[in-house]
């Protein structure tokens, strides 16, 4: 077969793989050669123009950065690493290096959409070929509609629509025809932008053989029993490997359906990872707005000295301080974690969850902005798939899914010598009587559950 282009470009984003990675394998098909790329945009990496930076996060793409290093390098390659606007250095590279196609595959963000046209724009005034190609999702999320022609907003409807599209099988990876010469165009060293204070505790590291590892780790036989057990090691942790792409959603998919079955509990949460993209791509106003239209009328109280103490794990509840400092010493939250100290901070304590959403973004290692927009935003039932309004009480949580405080005991060493059955009752709510080192809870629980119900039904009558 004849190959329509000489030397192209693939620029690695958010899928630092070679195995099933579908605007790769589609570029190779159609090149005679490819150069493997990854582009540090000064717009995402620097901190003073990135006010959403996290640093674990970077930390685990500079690793599995490194890793797809090695395994091009095991293949006699190499990857060619750019600092700066990915418009500008395609431009270079169009001009300089007779690049004459440039692929990528689809995000779903404004910042993406924005950055891909301005790629699109430079290409098509060279009359080079851009494409895009879906990757990151099961489904195509640019095409699902209703029978009616209209745009989903609960998930179980999307999900049954969703799930009529086929899932193709992962891909091997057996080409070779990479570029591998110099370049005219100004390239860097990965080494240039290691971190220069990693964080030692970050719990998962990075790279695809961890993702592969992480893959066939014996989470999905006791999924649906175990994924909330906050001390037991239930869940895949895989969440960050499908935001780099160190491991394709369809590997993970066809793990999950040959080990669970199609209509396992860990599917429907594969799916909700596809709905908050949907969310995300056809409703972008969600980044500045709460979906729902009467939520933007909530009267946040915005203390700023209780969200200082909700950030550092000093609220006086534990299992809410037990997940903030697991948060901030590893970049990791148990996803019913999450849910818990979200509703605590947008609903006991009024604050907004622009402000809970931002700080997640700055410190978890997983940070994508349409899961963490979609999860603040249904924690706070402001957003898509409206629930009856649910405010998490976090002292019956812990009797539910830490009984034995294990979680609480391994975060909160003040409360060492406090009996489980207390800090499990579900009624005793201040500990600093009998942990001297350990605050008094910002609010009461009751009477924080009502001001949230009156804020709530405020808002809703002044729609």
């Amino acid at each position: 077969m004849t190959k329509p282009y000489a030397r192209s470009l693939f620029i690695f984003r958010r899928d630092l793989r070679l195995e099933d990675n579908l605007g790769l394998l589609a570029l190779l098909e159609q090149s005679k050669e490819v150069i493997p790329a990854f582009i540090f945009d000064p717009r995402q990496i620097d901190t003073t123009q990135n006010e959403y930076f996290s640093a674990n996060a970077f930390q685990f793409l500079h690793r599995s950065l490194l890793e797809l290093e090695a395994a091009l390098q095991a293949r006699g390659l190499k990857l060619y690493v750019f600092h700066g606007d990915p418009a500008e250095v395609v431009e270079s590279l169009i001009t300089s290096d007779g690049v004459r196609a440039v692929f990528v595959n689809k995000d779903y963000t404004p910042f993406a959409r924005t950055r891909d046209k301005q790629i699109a724009d430079i290409c098509e005034t060279h009359d080079v070929v851009f494409e895009r190609h879906d990757d990151i999702a099961l489904s195509p999320l640019e095409e699902i509609r209703t029978n009616e022609g209209k745009l989903y907003s609960v998930f179980t409807p999307f999900m049954k629509k969703a799930m009529t599209y086929e899932v193709a099988k992962p891909r091997k990876n057996n080409f070779n025809n990479y570029f591998s010469a110099a370049l005219e165009t100004h390239t860097r060293n990965l080494n240039d932008f290691a971190p220069k204070e990693p964080n030692d505790q970050l719990l998962i590291k990075g790279g695809r053989a961890e993702a592969l590892e992480l893959l066939r780790g014996g989470y999905l036989p006791q999924y649906k029993d175990r994924r909330n057990l906050l001390a037991e090691d239930g869940t895949s942790k895989l969440s960050v490997h499908h935001k780099f792409g160190t491991l394709s959603i369809r590997e993970t998919f066809h793990h999950a359906i040959e080990h669970a079955g199609a209509h396992s509990q860990f599917i429907s949460e594969l799916y909700w990872r596809d709905f908050y993209y949907y969310i995300a791509y056809h409703f972008p106003i969600v980044f500045k707005r709460s979906f729902l239209p009467w939520a933007n009328n909530l009267k946040w109280i915005n203390d700023k000295a209780q969200f200082e103490k909700w950030c550092a794990g000093q609220t006086g509840v534990p299992m809410v301080d037990a997940a903030m400092r697991e948060l901030n010493t590893t970049g990791w939250m148990h996803n019913r974690s999450r849910m818990i100290v979200a509703s605590y901070l947008t609903k006991n304590l009024l604050i907004d969850w622009h402000w809970g959403e931002k700080y997640f973004a700055q410190t978890l290692v997983d940070y994508d902005p349409a899961q963490n927009n979609g999860g603040w935003q249904w924690s706070a039932s402001t957003g898509a798939d409206p629930r009856p309004l649910r405010i998490f009480n976090p002292y019956t949580q812990a009797t539910k899914y830490d009984a034995n405080a294990a979680y609480i005991y391994k975060w909160i060493p003040e409360l060492q010598d406090v009996p489980t059955t207390k800090l499990t009752d579900g009624k005793t709510q201040d500990f600093s009587t009998l942990a001297p080192d350990y605050p008094a809870p910002l609010v009461d629980q009751k009477e924080s559950y009502h001001r949230a119900l009156a804020a709530y039904k405020a808002a809703k009558q002044t729609n």
